[in-house]
């Protein structure tokens, strides 16, 4: 063979991607969040004091402990499934830390440590004597294998009664996530009543995501050019490869209805990474869901997820969240539920942001629907990795010039109005969010921006290309 005519290397055509599309961390951050990390492994509840030396989560706002699970479902050929891998984000009971202990944020320190280095290029070398020294000892404020509350209130408590059956929720996470990335958006909602099943994809967008209960993997996979048809341009290209992860995904999602539908149908459920607590938890949660709410909810890349399902007139879904959706392969088909949108101000780019508007000016978007802006953030600021190292990602500009835990408690009073105007006969006590009410005439907090001037914002600060 001629030069010519010899095989070229790979290229790996994500950096034609926006990077900020990416939530996990880049090779540039990963030997600061080492050193911010060793500082105090005790961790702290300040803000600024916990962003720069000990890594710590906020605690959630709602009423109720949150507990946490994981399930793991088994593919089954007659049925046409391939398994699915979630963490279950629920209420538990007062006293669910006098016997459990709080989940870690990586549920497998060194499987996801070496997955956070695989994405971030690092060898597994490194892998371990970096990322893992920075994320192994983080701790959720939710209780490992925890039992679910039971309905109504508990004694001597003076929070609201949980209501006997509680919304779904399914959440989809962004390209370098996976099932913990965003635990204090999910255990935010099940502090307030809610059941999460926050999905760990298998398409390759996760940084790595477990199968058969870690004894295999599938690492992050960029698009790579080596993939692209002869006939194909690049853009093509991009939307066949994301199309493709999209449609597993939308798999993924059906697989988790159905998994709410067989636990609260008290019908028998493998998991794969079932512990102790799982009989217990499949008897409790029977009876327990309130189908007439389901929510369906992501970020990102999980955020075209999430709109691809409610484009899907078969989903359940009564309503939805879309955080700075990917709009690469989202179809060009009209959202009838309402949803609502929240940006982040230094994410998008025109060809992300028109098809976008354009889902909000189709005669048949819901008049529900709400379109709005958080100044001052970045696209990862929904995600945990600001609030755990805010000063190392202000530093190295991925993160936004708000304090990122006030930017996430802004983000689900937010959230929260919208469901307590869109969910129906549900028994969750919503409190009082004031300044985010839909409507023109709202006095809402100075980080806040809706309505038809939101559009203005973000076209004036647009990035013309990548």
């Amino acid at each position: 063979m001629t030069n010519s005519d010899e095989k070229q290397p790979a290229q790996d055509v994500s950096q034609m991607e926006p990077a900020e599309l990416d939530v996990g961390p880049s090779p540039a951050n990963v030997a600061s969040m080492t050193a911010t990390a060793a500082h105090d492994k005790k961790g702290t509840s300040s803000s600024w004091f916990s962003g720069w030396f000990g890594p710590s989560l906020p605690e959630y706002p709602g009423p109720y402990p949150v507990g946490m699970l994981d399930v793991e479902t088994p593919g089954v050929a007659e049925k046409g499934t391939k398994g699915v891998l979630v963490r279950f984000y629920y209420p538990t009971t007062n006293s669910a830390g006098e016997s459990h202990c709080r989940a870690k944020w990586l549920p497998k320190a060194t499987f996801y440590s070496i997955g956070y280095g695989n994405f971030s290029k690092l060898p597994t070398f490194l892998a371990l004597g970096l990322v893992y020294p920075a994320l192994a000892n983080i701790k959720t404020w939710g209780w490992l294998d925890a039992p679910l509350r039971p309905a109504g209130g508990e004694a001597s408590s003076d929070q609201p009664p949980l209501p006997a059956r509680m919304p779904p929720v399914i959440f989809c996470h962004g390209l370098g996530g996976m099932r913990t990335t965003y635990s204090t958006f999910c255990g935010g909602l099940a502090s307030e009543g809610f059941i999460v099943a926050a999905i760990e994809h298998r398409d390759g967008s996760a940084t790595v995501a477990a199968k058969n209960n870690y004894k295999e993997k599938i690492i992050y996979r960029p698009p790579n050019t080596n993939d692209k048809l002869p006939t194909e341009s690049v853009p093509e290209f991009w939307s066949r490869f994301r199309g493709g992860q999209m449609d597993l995904k939308d798999g993924e999602v059906k697989e988790v209805i159905q998994l709410f539908r067989d636990l609260d149908a008290g019908t028998p459920v493998e998991n794969l990474m079932a512990t102790s607590a799982w009989a217990d938890f499949t008897k409790a949660v029977a009876g327990r869901f309130d189908f007439d709410n389901w929510v369906m909810a992501g970020h990102s890349f999980g955020a075209a997820t999430a709109l691809m399902a409610m484009q899907d007139p078969s989903n359940p879904f009564k309503c939805g969240i879309a955080i700075d959706p990917f709009m690469y392969a989202v179809k060009d088909t009209p959202v009838t539920k309402p949803f609502i949108s929240i940006q982040s101000q230094n994410f998008h780019w025109r060809d992300n942001l028109d098809p976008i508007r354009k889902m909000f000016r189709s005669p048949q978007c819901s008049p529900n629907s709400r379109f709005g802006l958080l100044r001052n953030t970045a696209h990862q600021d929904i995600s945990d990795f600001p609030a755990l190292f805010s000063g190392l990602f202000r530093m190295m500009k991925l993160g936004g010039a708000a304090d990122p835990r006030e930017s996430l408690r802004l983000y689900h009073a937010w959230h929260m109005q919208f469901l307590k105007e869109n969910l129906t006969n549900v028994g969750i006590k919503f409190g009082d969010y004031p300044g985010f009410e839909k409507g023109d005439n709202v006095q809402r907090p100075e980080a806040v921006a809706e309505g038809e001037g939101t559009w203005d914002i973000l076209y004036r600060d647009i990035k013309s290309t990548w």
